[in-house]
């Protein structure tokens, strides 16, 4: 092959990967924006100052502007994007609150300080008890704006402080020395809980042990029970999470609803009150 031809194989190569690459930016950004308006995700790079914006508190909202906006006729746009991102503030407060209340309808006390009472009373020792009681302690300040933080690598030296405490306030009550998987995972952690700020790779690291050191606690103490305190305790749990889910989403399409209809500036009919039009 001549050095001609060669060259030409070369640019014509290099051309179709730029394109590719294009493409594939492209494509990228479009999925990450998509996920960002569902509220989930984070837009920018990790650690990034467009990473901090919460996919949760604004991306959703913003979704529902735009899909309230794509709904509307022509010259309304604007109404229903105003609607839209109305009720998707509304939405994000009452899922929250909606999912307090669902939980403790379905599953009334397994939770916070009656978490261990609760599996006592389903024949759980002492032992198994403080182990899942201490993974509830764990999941509390994981659970929400920290997991997300941690998640887009923003999470700040507060964040931290914050899960260090949960991890010290866990590892003091409890012997892992039984335990391989436990210590290892435990010490992996205090390893990384030495520093006071993290990289945005430390903190998914930190995001991943912190949630497997909360399950292997779970775990350890659940398999003490026997099957049928284990299906009591799996059918508690399916309670709760079904709670959380159900009466999140009703009240928050309630007050989605609630708040877009406070938006409404035409009537929902063509006739007034009086029958005319």
């Amino acid at each position: 092959m001549s050095p001609h031809s060669l060259s030409s194989a070369y640019a014509e190569g290099s051309r179709l990967a730029k394109e590719e690459f294009h493409k594939t930016a492209f494509l990228g950004s479009v999925f990450n924006t998509g996920k960002f308006l569902l509220g989930m995700g984070n837009l920018g790079a990790k650690g990034s100052g467009l990473a901090r914006i919460s996919a949760h508190h604004v991306g959703m909202p913003l979704g529902f502007g735009i899909f309230g906006a794509m709904g509307s006729d022509e010259g309304k746009k604007t109404e229903g994007f105003i609607k839209g991102l109305a009720g998707g503030l509304a939405f994000n407060a009452g899922m929250h609150y909606g999912g307090i209340l669902g939980k403790k309808v379905l599953a009334p006390g397994f939770g916070g300080k009656n978490y261990s009472g609760v599996l006592k009373r389903l024949g759980y020792g002492e032992g198994a008890a403080e182990s899942m009681a201490a993974a509830s302690r764990l999941n509390k300040p994981l659970h929400g704006s920290i997991e997300r933080r941690l998640g887009a690598g923003t999470a700040d030296a507060k964040h931290i402080d914050k899960l260090r405490g949960a991890y010290q306030d866990a590892s003091a009550k409890l012997d892992f020395s039984g335990n391989e998987g436990l210590a290892s995972t435990s010490k992996k952690l205090k390893s990384l809980f030495t520093n006071k700020t993290l990289t945005p790779e430390q903190q998914k690291e930190l995001q991943n042990l912190y949630s497997e050191f909360s399950k292997q606690l779970y775990s350890a103490g659940k398999a003490t029970g026997t099957a049928g305190q284990q299906r009591a305790l799996t059918g508690l749990r399916f309670a709760k999470g079904l709670g959380t889910v159900v009466g999140g989403m009703g009240a928050g399409m309630m007050a989605s609803h609630a708040a877009e209809n406070a938006f409404t500036t035409h009537p929902a009919s063509p006739f007034d009150a009086r029958g005319g039009h």
